[in-house]
C-alpha cells in the first residue's frame, strides 16, 4: 500500500530525527532502504530484485516497491532513442537529425515535447544560426551592396532633363555675361 506525498513528508519528517530517513525519487517517497540503483524491493521475497528488462530505477538505497518503465521514441513525432534505457537510467528520446524539439510541459518528472523540422533559408536570406536540438534554424534578409535605393528608369531620365536644363542655363548664362563684357569694352576705346 503507497502512501500519499504529505502524509509520507510528514512521516519521514519525524523518522528522520530518529532514523534518518530520506526521501527518494520519486513523489510518493521512497524512502532510505537497502535496494541499489537497478533494483526494487520485493515486498514478497523481503529482498531487492534486479529490474525486469524495459524497466529502470534511477533511485539508490531506497525501498521502493517497483521499477519504472522506459521511456519509448514515438517514431511519428520523429523521435528517436540516443541512449537505451539500462535498468539504472531512463532512455534519453530526442529528434531525428534536422528535426528540433520544443518542450510543452515543464514537469521535472516526465516532460512532453514535439520535434520539427528545422526551417531552411529561403533565397534572399542568409544563415544567421543553425538548427540545434533545442532551436530552430535563424535566417535574415540578405543585405545589399549599395545602401542607396536603386533608381527607376523614369526617375534617372527626370535627373537627365534636369541636368540638361542646368547646362543650357548656364551656357545662357555665360553668353550674357560675355555679350555685357563686350559692350562694356566698347564704351572705353
Amino acid at each position: 500500500m503507497r502512501t500519499n506525498l504529505p502524509f509520507t513528508s510528514l512521516l519521514c519528517a519525524i523518522l528522520s530525527i530518529a532514523l534518518g530517513c530520506t526521501l527518494k525519487d520519486s513523489p510518493f517517497g521512497c524512502l532510505s532502504g537497502p535496494c541499489e540503483a537497478g533494483e526494487y524491493f520485493n515486498t514478497t521475497t523481503k529482498f531487492c530484485q534486479p529490474c525486469p528488462e524495459g524497466t529502470y530505477q534511477a533511485a539508490d538505497r531506497h525501498n521502493c516497491t517497483y521499477c519504472r518503465h522506459c521511456s519509448k521514441a514515438n517514431v511519428h513525432n520523429n523521435e528517436v532513442v540516443q541512449s537505451n534505457c539500462t535498468r539504472t537510467t531512463d532512455a534519453k528520446i530526442g529528434c531525428r537529425k534536422k528535426y528540433w524539439r520544443t518542450v510543452e510541459n515543464q514537469n521535472p518528472l516526465h516532460s512532453e515535447y514535439s520535434c520539427w523540422q528545422c526551417t531552411k533559408c529561403k533565397k534572399g536570406e542568409k544563415l544567421l544560426k543553425r538548427c540545434t536540438e533545442s532551436e530552430n534554424t535563424e535566417c535574415a534578409p540578405l543585405e545589399t551592396k549599395s545602401t542607396a535605393p536603386k533608381q527607376s528608369d523614369e526617375s534617372s531620365t527626370a535627373n537627365s532633363s534636369a541636368r540638361y536644363m542646368w547646362y543650357i542655363l548656364l551656357f545662357i548664362s555665360a553668353i550674357v555675361c560675355l555679350a555685357y563684357f563686350l559692350r562694356a569694352n566698347e564704351r572705353f576705346t
